[in-house]
């Protein structure tokens, strides 16, 4: 297995994303986690009424890809490369989203904004990585030649 370091930086990353985010989804979801508890008021003007949709996205989607990379990763398969470029891309747009939703309340949830500036550069860096194994492992196997 090539890029060892790079595959290890890979697992870390996508276990922090996807544990953060499967702990976010049951905080949003279920409101036990006090520091994730929002009013209802920030989401006015939105496709959702509540946080069930957000945290169930949050839990399922984005935590449920990054957790599905790393085990994949592991195998050394060029499945789990492209699992961890897709799973960058989920959380990217998702974090697009939620700068659209969010940032109308950034005065009163400053702490939002560092959180979702970590997480794009996360997101960045697991895209960045997996494209980086797919070009120099698993590009030339489906390059044909003449």
């Amino acid at each position: 297995m090539k890029h060892k370091f790079i595959r290890i930086t890979l697992i870390v990353i996508e276990l922090f994303v996807g544990l953060w985010a499967v702990i976010g989804g049951i905080g949003l979801v279920t409101g036990v986690i006090p520091f994730l508890q929002m009013p209802v008021a920030y989401l006015q003007g939105t496709p959702v009424s509540d946080y069930m949709i957000p945290g169930l996205l949050l839990l399922i989607v984005v935590g449920g890809s990054f957790l599905f990379a790393a085990a994949t990763i592991l195998s050394g398969h060029e499945l789990g490369v492209l699992a961890s470029a897709l799973a960058g891309l989920i959380l990217i747009g998702f974090e697009f989203v939620e700068v659209l939703i969010i940032d109308r309340y950034a005065i009163v949830l400053p702490s939002a904004v560092p959180q979702q500036v970590i997480m794009i550069v996360l997101s960045l860096a697991c895209f960045g990585l997996a494209t980086y194994l797919w070009m120099t492992e698993f590009r030339k196997q489906h390059v044909y030649a003449d």
